[in-house]
């Protein structure tokens, strides 16, 4: 049964690579961070009736990324299917991105106002310079949804999935922390410090669209109240207001706390970048208190 599957969702990806010129290009993009609530953004917004599904969330096709390996590239036969021949992304093309989005004629065949959208979820095209290009010559006006959760709380959340994911990372995360400031840790996926620094980020976000295409989010306003959140979500994309399941999406559980001295080292690695990243939006987000 599994081989029938694959030989299916293979035979797919070539039926849409045939029929990339006919499908439609994401209007909307969900980027990181990672670890802060774009699973559950992704899942609302594909609950509204206007939205038409792509292939898969996660794409991770955009972007190129130092010592990055995608989750579809598990073998060489799915990272030719996919579009990827080697780790590090080295291949790319535009009809090789629209095979994952929905056909012009189903975009209008769903619709029922006559303004359908398809999305990209992928929180790892926030950190990535190529994949903001790519998007800039793609899209005519893309919009943007951020979230951004406590740098600390993110990193331990990052940590610990991949402690317990199928890499079983054996590190304490006091160890993890030391390899990546001393610059011996280099796979992209494993930078979880690096993933928490918002600022540059955003800053390039801002230099290269318009602030009103931009929806920076607290992540922890979103685990709070995600009723409040979808509302402001379907108003930035212009979407009229419907009722969806708020539950929160890939929640990880993990019983052993952050240890305090690793929490007070980062606090105060953090601190300037997190004023950075306050300026930048206009708003204390609280995460140094």
């Amino acid at each position: 049964m599994k081989s029938i599957r694959y030989y299916r969702w293979a035979a797919d990806l070539v039926q849409r690579r045939i029929t990339a010129f006919t499908r439609a290009l994401p209007d909307v993009f969900i980027l990181g961070a990672t670890k802060a609530g774009s699973s559950t953004l992704a899942y609302m917004l594909w609950q509204h009736p206007e939205h038409v599904r792509p292939l898969a969330k996660e794409l991770m096709y955009l972007q190129q990324l130092p010592v990055f390996r995608s989750n579809w590239e598990s073998t060489r036969v799915s990272s030719f299917l996919w579009g990827r021949y080697r780790d590090g992304h080295a291949r790319y093309s535009v009809s090789g991105y629209r095979k994952f989005f929905p056909t012009a004629r189903e975009m209008r065949r769903l619709s029922k106002t006559g303004k359908p959208i398809t999305s990209d979820c992928d929180p790892f095209n926030l950190y990535c310079e190529t994949a903001m290009r790519r998007i800039a010559k793609l899209a005519r006006r893309p919009r943007f949804i951020v979230s951004l959760r406590d740098p600390i709380r993110r990193a331990f959340s990052d940590f610990n999935m991949h402690r317990t994911n199928g890499e079983r990372d054996a590190r304490s995360f006091a160890q993890a922390i030391d390899d990546e400031l001393s610059g011996a840790e280099k796979r992209f996926r494993k930078r979880f410090i690096h993933q928490s620094v918002y600022a540059p980020h955003v800053e390039r976000l801002l230099a290269t669209f318009p602030r009103d295409q931009l929806l920076i989010i607290k992540a922890e306003d979103l685990f709070s109240d995600p009723a409040l959140i979808a509302r402001q979500l379907f108003s930035f994309l212009e979407l009229d207001p419907v009722p969806v399941d708020c539950s929160t999406q890939n929640r990880g559980t993990y019983s052993d706390p952050i240890d305090p001295a690793s929490e007070d080292r980062l606090r105060k690695y953090f601190r300037p970048f997190n004023q950075r990243t306050y300026d930048l939006v206009g708003r204390d987000f609280g995460w140094d208190s």
